[in-house]
C-alpha cells in the first residue's frame, strides 16, 4: 500500500464522516474510530506523523475569474478561472492535500455563504472557506508577492506591482 492509497482511504473517512444527515452517530463515530486506526497504521508503515498538506487559494481573481470587478460581498457573476476546478481536484484526490480557499468576502457570512453557493454552482469541492489564512504549505493569490529572502528591491516590486490581469 502506498502512501497515497493511505491518504485518500482517510480523506474517504474525513469526507464521509463530515457528512450531516445521511449516517446515524453510530456510524459516524466507526468511521472516526476506523481513521484514527489508519492514521496509526500509516505511522507505523512509515515512520511519520499522518498529516495532509494544506494549500490555500484565495478566491477573487484565482478561483472566480473576477473579471466584472467588486460587485458586493455577496454578488458573484463571473465565472470560474479555466482549468482550476481541474488544479483542486488533482491537489485533493491525487495528491491529498487539503485545499482551503481564504476571501475577505468572509468578514460578512453573507460572502462566506456566496463562496460556497458559487462553488456548489461550479462544481468545486474545496475543505474549507473562510476569512483568515492558516498554515499552509503555499498560498495561492493573485496579488502575491513572492519573497526570495531579499528585501532590497522589495519596495520598488509592490510600487510596481500589477495582477496578472492588470498587466494583460
Amino acid at each position: 500500500m502506498t502512501k497515497n492509497e493511505l491518504h485518500r482511504m482517510i480523506r474517504w473517512i474525513e469526507d464521509e464522516s463530515s457528512m450531516t444527515g445521511v449516517h446515524g452517530d453510530g456510524f459516524c463515530r466507526k468511521l472516526g474510530e476506523f481513521k484514527e486506526l489508519l492514521a496509526e497504521f500509516y505511522e507505523f508503515l512509515f515512520k511519520e506523523k499522518y498529516s495532509r498538506k494544506t494549500v490555500v487559494f484565495d478566491f477573487d481573481g484565482v478561483i472566480h475569474s473576477y473579471v466584472s470587478g467588486w460587485k458586493g460581498v455577496d454578488v458573484i457573476p463571473d465565472g470560474p478561472v479555466p482549468g482550476i476546478r481541474e488544479v483542486i481536484d488533482m491537489l485533493r484526490m491525487e495528491y491529498c492535500y487539503e485545499v482551503i480557499v481564504v476571501s475577505t468576502r468572509c468578514a460578512d457570512t453573507r460572502g462566506t455563504e456566496a463562496i460556497k453557493e458559487w462553488l456548489a454552482k461550479h462544481d468545486i469541492e474545496v475543505d474549507a472557506v473562510q476569512g483568515r489564512k492558516p498554515p499552509a504549505v503555499a498560498y495561492v493569490d493573485d496579488r502575491g508577492i513572492c519573497f526570495d529572502g531579499d528585501a532590497r528591491g522589495l519596495a520598488d516590486k509592490i510600487r510596481n506591482f500589477r495582477t496578472y490581469m492588470e498587466a494583460k
